[in-house]
């Protein structure tokens, strides 16, 4: 880095600096409404009025470092002195990194953000996948050349969608207390599209993620999807992880352990289908009310608003529809999802000579104990006749198979679990080193001590687990001492909560001595 940072250039400045950090960093004061991050520049700016301040006469590399201090999420509410002493200290370390020549300006990290022909990409384990740009756009024009999905459009409809939402919403009003929906008013745009990288598939596939929040329908899906939600006839899956561990560990195995997933799901969820699906348990409940929304069709047609005419625009600005299919970045795209597979699981399972002896599905992750793989092939087709999509299996290896993130065997006559981690998974987390408050690394290590306790079913698969933790924590900059500390203070509460739960038992003893009369 050009130009060095000096204590005595600084060192009048750090008390203005400090006044200026503090009074936007607070919640629901003035700019306390972005807790986000804030740029030395817009602080800068926002100081330049206070005859006090002499922020703005920071050099530009001045301002480059102090803003590694600034770029981190502050606390909603704070003690002030101590923010002040950990404004100082952050100083007081820039100065000693530089005074020892450790501050460097990053020049590979510099050209890597301005290479025209890179895409950057993050995706799971905090890892950033570099893409070339015409390899890129040529997988998203490949998901969007499927016209039995998508429809190309050559002008942005969102004030058109935008009435008639608007029209929709009084109808609705008069007839309904649920849906509290005020006319949708401001500055809308189309959605916008972008493919996530499956680096664990064969060719890393991309999965596109149309995110709505832009368009006027977005608020809305939020509503319909509190509203129809409790509706869902879910018989077959499981709410969370910890509701399938519930039944597997209640349970003995009984046959051969398999997991069946959907090749792909949302986009190819058919709409209309879907969309009578709901009406038909919204308004057919064999146990809740209807809502209190009369008429069958105004449900109907905000849904499909929704679903079928709400436009965005790929990543090269060209305009489409998703006239088939749901979206990844909507709302309602995972309950439509939810329904349709509902629907298909109710359906198919009331054929008894189907029947598994354990079928348990969360989102499009499917685990099923059969009778033999035959057993699971007709399972397999049954479902793939009956719907639109494509299922694949997997059979168990050596009576051990991964389900999630939970790794099942079935050895001496019951279930163990314990912890699974997928091949990609090289042991990254948010490094102990990061420019980030104390409490969220904390929360690392709270994390994957929930989740080893969780995941285990035995005390010796627990021990075995937090061995791997602690050299994964290891090699991300986590001191043994902290370490240790967070693991005794997790297992003193789950110890509590275990005495607390199951209290010792009183036994009343009666019996006879010397004392007790004849």
């Amino acid at each position: 880095m050009t130009g060095r940072i000096t204590a005595a250039s600084l060192k009048d400045e750090s008390s203005d600096l400090i006044e200026v950090i503090l009074p936007f960093g607070r919640s629901g004061r003035r700019g306390g409404a972005s807790a986000q991050k804030l740029p030395v520049s817009i602080i800068a700016d926002a100081a330049a009025g206070s005859s006090k301040s002499r922020l703005t006469a920071l050099q530009k590399h001045k301002r480059k470092i102090l803003s590694l201090g600034l770029n981190c999420h502050l606390q909603p509410t704070f003690n002030r002195e101590e923010k002040v002493a950990e404004s100082e200290l952050l100083l007081h370390s820039l100065l000693q990194l530089q005074t020892e020549d450790k501050i460097t300006e990053d020049q590979a990290s510099r050209e890597l953000r301005n290479n025209p022909e890179l895409i950057i990409r993050r995706v799971k384990f905090s890892i950033y996948v570099l893409l070339n740009e015409d390899e890129y756009f040529s997988k998203i024009d490949h998901i969007l050349s499927d016209t039995s999905k998508f429809k190309k459009i050559s002008s942005d409809p969102t004030s058109k969608l935008n009435v008639k939402v608007n029209d929709l919403i009084p109808t609705n009003i008069a007839a309904s207390v649920q849906l509290h929906t005020p006319p949708i008013v401001g500055e809308f745009s189309p959605g916008y599209m972008y493919g996530n990288v499956k680096t664990h598939k064969p060719n890393c596939p991309h999965r596109p993620i149309i995110s709505q929040i832009p368009t006027p329908t977005h608020r809305l899906s939020k509503q319909l999807d509190n509203i129809i939600t409790p509706y869902m006839p879910k018989k077959y899956s499981s709410k969370s992880i910890n509701e399938f561990l519930d039944i597997i560990q209640s349970k003995q195995p009984q046959g051969v352990m398999t997991s069946l997933d959907v090749q792909i799901l949302f986009t190819y969820v058919p709409v209309l289908q879907t969309v009578d699906i709901i009406l038909n348990n919204v308004f057919r409940h064999p146990e809740l009310p209807s809502p209190k929304i009369t008429k069958r069709n105004i449900l109907k047609k905000l849904l499909l608003a929704r679903a079928t005419e709400a436009p965005f625009r790929d990543p090269s600005g060209q305009l489409y529809y998703q006239v088939e299919g749901v979206a990844m970045g909507s709302p309602l795209g995972c309950t439509f999802a939810d329904f349709y597979l509902c629907h298909l699981e109710n359906k198919i399972l009331q054929n008894s000579d189907l029947w598994p002896f354990t079928y348990c599905r969360y989102v499009d992750d499917i685990f099923v104990e059969v009778r033999s793989e035959s057993h699971l092939i007709e399972l397999q087709q049954a479902m793939e006749s009956s719907s639109v999509l494509k299922f694949t299996y997997e059979l168990s290896l050596h009576h051990k198979i991964p389900f999630l993130d939970v790794l099942i065997s079935s050895e001496d006559d019951q279930y163990q679990t314990t912890v699974y981690r997928k091949k990609t998974d090289i042991g990254r987390c948010l490094n102990a080193a990061s420019e980030c408050p104390q409490r969220y690394k904390l929360s690392v290590i709270r994390a994957y001590l929930r989740r080893a306790f969780r995941n285990c079913s035995s005390w010796t698969l627990f021990h075995q687990e937090l061995s791997r933790i602690k050299q994964i924590l290891s090699n991300n900059g986590y001191s043994n001492t902290i370490i240790d500390n967070k693991t005794r203070i997790f297992m003193t509460r789950i110890l509590a909560q275990q005495k607390q739960n199951h209290p010792p038992s009183k036994h009343l003893v009666c019996y006879k001595n010397q004392m007790t009369p004849a």
